[in-house]
C-alpha cells in the first residue's frame, strides 16, 4: 500500500465520486486486488492555543504517514500566519477553512444564531482568501463553526456563497437528528437536491467526547437521544 496525500484522496473523492472512507488499493500495474479502509483524521484550529497541539499532532502523522485536514479559522492563522505554514506545509496535510471567526452559518441550538447573509459571506469568503495566501495552494474545504443536524440542507443562499467562493465541499453534518450525540456514521452526498449538484458534503464524526468530558465547558447539555443509536458510544 502506497501513502496518498490528504489532498490526493480529497481530489479523487470529488473528481471520482468514490466514497471517503475506501480506495483499493492497486498493485504495480494498476489492478486492483484489495479494499482498504481509510481513516482520516480532521482537527478543527480554532485558538492560538491550538498552535502547540498542531505541532504535536503533525509529529504524529508525519511517523504514521497518516494524512489529515486541518481546518482553520482564519483569523487564527492570520495573526501568525509564518508558524502555521511552517507546522502544516506539507502534501500529507490539507489545509481548509473553519470559517473566519466561528460565527454560524445557519441557526444552531446550541451555539445560537446566524448573523445576517453578508456577515456569513465574510465568513466564508475571508477564511479562504486568508488560507490561499498563507499557504499559496487552493483551499477546498469549509467547516462550519459548531456544525449542524441537517448540514446545509435548505440553505440555498448560503451554499451559493459557499459554491461562488471555490469550495468544492463542505464538512458541516456533525450532529445526530435533533442535535444529539453522537453523530452518526453518515456516506457522503452532493447538494443536487439544493441546485448545487458539484458541492460536497463530507460529514464528521468523533468530536462528540469534548462535550462529554466538558471540555468545551457547556455545563450539562440534553444531548443524548433515548433509546441512543449507539449505545456503545456512551460512557457508563
Amino acid at each position: 500500500m502506497h501513502p496518498i496525500s490528504r489532498r490526493q484522496l480529497i481530489k479523487t473523492t470529488l473528481v471520482g465520486g468514490i466514497g471517503l472512507t475506501t480506495l483499493s488499493c492497486m498493485t504495480t500495474n494498476q489492478v486492483p486486488h484489495r479494499t482498504w479502509t481509510r481513516y482520516i483524521a480532521a482537527y478543527d484550529t480554532e485558538s492560538p492555543a491550538c498552535l502547540a497541539a498542531c505541532r504535536k499532532i503533525v509529529e504524529v502523522h508525519k511517523r504514521m504517514e497518516m494524512p489529515a485536514t486541518f481546518f482553520v479559522l482564519g483569523s487564527v492563522l492570520d495573526a501568525n500566519p509564518a508558524e502555521f505554514r511552517k507546522i502544516l506545509d506539507d502534501p500529507l496535510f490539507e489545509i481548509a477553512s473553519h470559517t473566519w471567526s466561528h460565527r454560524m452559518l445557519r441557526n444552531n441550538v446550541f451555539c445560537g444564531e446566524a448573523p445576517s447573509m453578508e456577515d456569513r459571506r465574510i465568513e466564508i469568503a475571508k477564511s479562504k482568501e486568508t488560507i490561499e495566501r498563507v499557504f499559496e495552494r487552493p483551499c477546498l474545504g469549509l467547516r462550519p463553526g459548531c456544525g449542524f443536524d441537517n448540514a446545509l440542507r435548505g440553505e440555498p443562499e448560503v451554499l451559493k456563497m459557499i459554491h461562488e467562493a471555490g469550495y468544492r465541499y463542505v464538512s458541516s453534518l456533525l450532529w445526530g437528528p435533533d442535535y444529539s450525540l453522537p453523530a452518526l456514521l453518515e456516506d457522503p452526498f452532493d447538494y443536487s437536491a439544493d441546485g448545487f449538484p458539484g458541492l460536497w458534503e463530507l460529514p464528521g464524526h468523533g468530536w462528540h467526547e469534548n462535550l462529554l468530558k466538558n471540555n468545551n465547558q457547556w455545563g450539562p447539555k440534553r444531548l443524548v437521544l433515548w433509546p441512543p443509536p449507539f449505545p456503545e458510544a456512551i460512557p457508563d
